[in-house]
């Protein structure tokens, strides 16, 4: 049975946001995060169910900051899975992360292997702005640091296997020129001719569909894009823009009985009642 599983384990120009990755991805991760064996995935999973897990739409605005968007919501899942309820500084990654190039791009990889070197501060301590500036890092406010991060299996089920087991996953793909013109009449995104090895933006990924087939990505290009800042991404297409080739995910644990409560609770309630029971009876 699936659930058992959590008992055990406004839209830029184009020239603003493209590129938004930075030269090549490099890191040696120490976790890889393996599919359990005979796992069940539940039909439906979205995060955004889950009372407070996702924060709300942002917008990285005239800096090619995707990277470290995506790095501070996957880390803000962690926090409020657990019941702390914050926003984590981009601008931290932005402007500490030297190994990557701010505005003109970088890696969440990266991201959240200083996160747990050094942890990072909320967006209040640390507010973003959209520019390069020199590192103001405050080692006593900078209370929010993984335990870990894992590099994702490569599979579209290593994807669904993250989001199961740990939370709301950091992605990159191949923003296509039919991708930013995704809006809110369309519905499922669909582009057999992106790139799959050669992603330029980051995003965050909370959940999926599998009965109606989608992926359920969350931009930081403001709710004026797609669907109110999100996209629904074809998943019956294997590794699409390469959504599952350069997936990672960080971990908090939590610290007390009542944070693992909260956790299990954001696992559960992201799972719709009935597709529960369903995944329960097919088990």
């Amino acid at each position: 049975m699936w659930f058992i599983t959590f008992l055990i384990v406004s839209l830029p120009p184009v020239a603003q946001h493209r590129q938004c990755l930075f030269g090549n991805r490099s890191h040696n991760y120490h976790n890889l995060l393996n599919i359990a064996p005979n796992i069940a995935f539940p039909p439906v999973l979205d995060y955004r169910l889950s009372k407070s897990v996702i924060s709300p739409v942002k917008d990285q605005g005239a800096c090619g900051s995707c990277w470290a968007f995506s790095s501070a919501e996957s880390l803000e899942g962690q926090m409020r899975m657990n019941g702390n309820i914050v926003n984590v500084s981009a601008q931290n990654f932005v402007d500490c992360v030297s190994i990557d190039a701010g505005c003109n791009g970088g890696w969440m990889d990266d991201a959240l292997a200083y996160a747990e070197k050094y942890g990072v501060e909320t967006d209040t301590d640390y507010p973003y702005t959209a520019t390069d500036q020199a590192c103001a890092y405050n080692s006593s406010e900078a209370t929010i640091k993984p335990v870990m991060y894992y590099e994702i299996n490569k599979s579209d089920d290593g994807l669904r296997h993250a989001l199961l087991t740990v939370g709301p996953v950091s992605i990159a793909l191949d923003a296509t020129s039919k991708f930013m013109e995704y809006g809110p009449d369309d519905y499922i995104f669909n582009d057999d001719t992106c790139d799959t090895t050669t992603p330029d933006h980051a995003l965050l990924l909370v959940g999926y569909n599998d009965k109606e087939h989608y992926w359920i990505v969350k931009n930081s290009w403001n709710t004026d894009w797609g669907r109110q800042g999100y996209i629904y991404i074809n998943n019956t297409l294997a590794n699409i823009c390469g959504i599952s080739s350069f997936a990672t995910v960080p971990y908090i644990h939590p610290l007390s009985t009542k944070e693992e409560y909260n956790r299990l609770k954001s696992h559960v309630d992201a799972v719709p009642v009935d597709e529960m029971l369903i995944s329960y009876l097919m088990s």
